[in-house]
């Protein structure tokens, strides 16, 4: 009787949850790579709550990437998020899309869990 060796269990991959106050495009990007990205119009979120929002993705196992500052301080108040990424304004679309993917490619989501990332 032949025995095949176990197969590797898929870690799951990261997926982002990018708010209003990014560019779409840094999005429609990130899905051209094959990356789970929602939108908050995607998921009828738009003018909620930072913490719905932050909920929300925490609960669809997402790190929610944002420009906001508010929403960084708040996520800092929290303990129990998948992760915020924040992403000054002044960063070029190819450069916020270039580290999205590289976080992507490095981290599982339970990595990046109750964490901050500021991209530069």
């Amino acid at each position: 009787m032949l025995l095949t060796p176990p197969q590797p269990v898929s870690q799951p991959r990261l997926g982002f949850y990018l708010d209003d106050s990014l560019d779409p495009a840094v999005s429609a990007a990130l899905r051209g790579y094959g990356v789970r990205a929602t939108r908050p119009t995607e998921v009828k979120l738009q003018n909620q709550s930072d913490a719905t929002q932050l909920l929300f993705a925490h609960r669809h196992q997402l790190v929610f990437v944002t420009a906001e500052v508010t929403l960084v301080k708040f996520a800092g108040s929290q303990k129990d998020h998948g992760g915020v990424v924040y992403s000054p304004l002044a960063l070029p679309i190819g450069r916020i899309v270039r580290q999205l993917l590289l976080l992507y490619e490095t981290f599982q989501p339970t990595e990046l869990a109750g964490k901050i990332e500021i991209l530069s």
